[in-house]
């Protein structure tokens, strides 16, 4: 076995800006070996596709949380297979619903593999400004993100004013007095910290995962060829959105192209995209499980009126 690798969680929400982060990591510290270990509940990983670069040392683990006792075996795997390949630096994209509370665990039975592979420096959680305190507020996931992190990167601060982060920066620090906080938006940060060991600034606090086999959520993957309508691709979305936690992926709309489509509570962007699929695709995680599919269908066939798949 080689040096020892330096290696990094990152935690936070749904749509709180893991992946844009992570992108800006990837691209301001070119000079050093790097691998990415992204985690998705469904079984298509729409954000694998926006991390690709040439030269990427990537590993892609899907269908649950790292977390739970169903993927730990493929997490830890994951991991022994980075430090084989000598990075300098591994990043661990978790998925927006995973609860990084055992932490302890994994690194305890990587160790016992592999007993100098890996440095743990922390865990960094992303924080969607915006929508933080409603998400706090609905979703316990949210909250022991925060608890089992060192380093908060309170993003998308240009959606809010003043008071309103001032307030979510107060009830991050009531949630862990001594977490590290940093503002910005669209994922931009210095990445000094990568130099640092945020552990010894901000202790690690374990306890059990809320992940498992019986509480995961449900994840859909809806196909269909051509191009659509922007108005009623927008029209479908806005009727199933109140039962998703979060909706993404590609889709060509008419005059427009390819465009990349994320929503996350009120909130639907659309970004023009280099990615050009067979088709469209979309991925939804749903509140209510498999409950989901029948609006979903009445909400396109009325909306849109082309074929689709959903599996």
């Amino acid at each position: 076995m080689g040096k020892t690798v330096k290696l990094y969680t990152i935690n936070g929400f749904l749509g709180s800006g893991k992946t844009t982060f992570l992108k800006e990591v990837l691209q301001k510290n070119e000079s050093v070996k790097l691998g990415v270990i992204q985690n998705e509940f469904g079984k298509m990983s729409i954000d694998g596709e926006l991390l690709k670069k040439d030269g990427l040392e990537m590993v892609e683990i899907n269908r649950g949380s790292i977390y739970c006792s169903c993927l730990q075996l493929s997490f830890i795997e994951a991991l022994k297979e980075m430090a084989e390949r000598e990075m300098n630096y591994v990043f661990v994209e978790g998925s927006g619903l995973a609860d990084p509370s055992n932490m302890d665990e994994i690194l305890d039975a990587l160790h016992s593999v592999h007993p100098d592979a890996m440095d743990y420096r922390g865990s960094i959680c992303l924080v969607d400004a915006a929508q933080f305190l409603t998400q706090l507020d609905e979703i316990e996931t949210v909250e022991k993100q925060l608890k089992h992190s060192q380093m908060a990167v309170i993003n998308k601060v240009d959606l809010i004013d003043a008071d309103e982060l001032s307030k979510v920066k107060d009830v991050v620090k009531s949630i862990k007095e001594d977490i590290i906080i940093h503002e910005t938006s669209f994922g931009k940060l210095d990445f000094n910290f990568m130099e640092e060991d945020l552990l010894k600034l901000s202790p690690m606090h374990f306890d059990d995962t809320h992940n498992s086999v019986d509480n995961k959520p449900k994840t859909l993957h809806m196909t269909f060829e051509g191009r659509i309508p922007r108005d009623g691709f927008d029209a479908f979305i806005q009727r199933v959105k109140k039962d998703c936690y979060r909706i993404k992926g590609f889709a060509e709309f008419e005059n427009e192209g390819w465009m990349q489509v994320d929503a996350v509570g009120p909130k639907i962007d659309y970004k023009e995209s280099d990615i050009h699929e067979d088709g469209g695709s979309i991925v939804f995680i749903s509140k209510i499980g498999p409950q989901v599919i029948k609006p979903l269908f009445a909400a396109w066939k009325e909306e849109i009126g082309t074929d689709m798949k959903v599996r």
